[in-house]
C-alpha cells in the first residue's frame, strides 16, 4: 500500500473523519495529540499534525497546520488510518517515544452529552442538577453547558475533566443563579 501526500490546509480546510483514534505522544514535558481516520471526501486513511484545540460543541478538533477535522460518530478502528500512522511514526515505541491511546479523553469531550455526563462522577451529575435547576429546563442546561463561556472563556463540559474546572463550573452557575454579575 501507499502513502501519498494530501491536499495542502489552503485547499482542503476542513476534513470529516469516521473510525477515528487519537494517540498521545510524551516528548520531555510536550504532549502532542495526534488524530488518525477515515477521511469520508479523500476516501483515505490519514493521520492529522499535533492537536492544538478541540471544538466541543462542533465536535471539531483543529491541528497545528489549520486544518480542522469533524468527528463523524464514535471512535474506532481503521485499517488503513493505522497504516498511515504507523508508517509515518512507526510501530509502538520504535523510535524510544511512548505513545498512549487517548480516544476516550477525547471522546469524554465530544461525545453525546449524556455519555459525558454519565461517565463523570457523582460531582459532574450534581452540576448538571444544578444546570437544570438554574436554567429550569434540561434543554436549556446541556446547551448552556455544551456552547462557548466568556465568563469561563471555555465549554463548560471541557472543564469537567479536574476538581477545579468542575470547581469553576458550578461556581459560575450560583453566580448566574444568584444574578450576581458584577
Amino acid at each position: 500500500m501507499t502513502v501519498w501526500s494530501m491536499p495542502q490546509v489552503e485547499d482542503n480546510p476542513f476534513v470529516h473523519l469516521v473510525r477515528w483514534r487519537v494517540y498521545r505522544f510524551v516528548v520531555g514535558e510536550e504532549k502532542l495529540d495526534i488524530l488518525s481516520g477515515w477521511d469520508l471526501e479523500n476516501a483515505c486513511g490519514r493521520c492529522s499534525t499535533p492537536v492544538v484545540q478541540v471544538e466541543v460543541g462542533a465536535k471539531t478538533l483543529r491541528t497545528r497546520s489549520g486544518r480542522r477535522y469533524l468527528l463523524n460518530g464514535a471512535p474506532g478502528f481503521d485499517d488503513d488510518a493505522h497504516y498511515v500512522f504507523e508508517a509515518r511514526f512507526g510501530p509502538p515505541n520504535d523510535r524510544g517515544v511512548p505513545r498512549v491511546d487517548v480516544t476516550d479523553e477525547y471522546w469524554a469531550m465530544v461525545g453525546p452529552i449524556e455519555m459525558r455526563i454519565d461517565q463523570g462522577s457523582s460531582v459532574a451529575r450534581a452540576i448538571l442538577r444544578k444546570a437544570e435547576q438554574v436554567f429550569g429546563d434540561v434543554d436549556k442546561a446541556r446547551r448552556w453547558l455544551s456552547s462557548p463561556s466568556p465568563i469561563l472563556a471555555d465549554i463548560p463540559l471541557s472543564l469537567f475533566g479536574s476538581r477545579a474546572g468542575r470547581r469553576l463550573v458550578y461556581d459560575e452557575l450560583v453566580r448566574i443563579d444568584l444574578g450576581d454579575y458584577a
